[in-house]
């Protein structure tokens, strides 16, 4: 019939049309990261994060925005943060952010508060944002457009963060 008519002419019988072929796909592969130095005090604009907010005592949450790193490679966004509170306590970690796989990584932790501020993790690995936490929420307002990390332009833009206008915006005050 017809069927047989477009296989002699393509070469192709109906079957294999139909078959996905993985051998195409190309394995995620991440680059490696290294870390060499404590974030930068200087460069740490807050993120409003209203579970952080919300704790007892408030938390805040700041990112070292000149050193945001976006692969084009692996599509993950690296940075600091930082945890503090009103009472002194800080908490840094470099981490990565993979938006495809709703992943982060702790490539490592720093308090410049200790005899060694750096500490880096020997072998760090992926894990899942758990639902409602702080990070899912940075996530999705800062770093990801649903599965894609947001662009460099748009992650250089969190260093133009108004904190008191976003609250007001959101009515927090």
């Amino acid at each position: 019939g017809t069927d047989d008519i477009v296989d002699s002419i393509t070469g192709m019988d109906k079957f294999k049309l139909n078959e996905y072929d993985e051998s195409i796909e190309v394995p995620w592969v991440e680059i490696e990261t290294s870390v060499k130095k404590l974030p930068d005090d200087g460069n740490l604009v807050q993120l409003p994060i209203d579970k952080l907010a919300a704790n007892n005592p408030p938390l805040e949450l700041f990112v070292d925005v000149k050193n945001i790193l976006l692969s084009d490679k692996d599509h993950v966004a690296r940075s600091w943060f930082v945890v503090r509170s009103e009472q002194g306590v800080y908490n840094g970690t470099y981490e990565g952010i993979r938006c495809a796989t709703g992943e982060y990584k702790v490539y490592a932790y720093a308090n410049p508060a200790r005899s060694k501020p750096l500490r880096v993790v020997k072998m760090p690995k992926w894990r899942k944002v758990r639902k409602g936490s702080y990070r899912e929420e940075m996530m999705r307002d800062y770093f990801c457009d649903y599965t894609s990390p947001k662009s460099q332009e748009a992650l250089s833009r969190l260093e133009y963060i108004e904190v008191d206008y976003l609250k007001r915006l959101r009515g927090s005050y």
